[in-house]
């Protein structure tokens, strides 16, 4: 059974017993590695996040980039 989507409990080999957040950098490499897996032989996703970025208002902002 494959899936993908905000539902789906994605899992990360690179984060392994942690399930993905429903956020788009994951979303297009889940996508990337799905279409590679459904052509070929199936590997596993795994993807380390880069950060993390919200808008806090007008000129304002928050990010976790890197692990900082």
């Amino acid at each position: 059974m494959w899936a993908l989507g905000d539902c789906a409990a994605v899992p990360n080999e690179a984060t392994p017993g942690v399930t993905d957040p429903a956020t788009c950098q994951h979303a297009l490499r889940q996508a990337r590695r799905l279409a590679r897996n459904l052509r070929g032989t199936p590997s596993a996703y795994r993807y380390r996040t880069r950060g993390s970025m919200a808008t806090l208002g007008r000129r304002h902002g928050i990010a976790v980039v890197g692990g900082l």
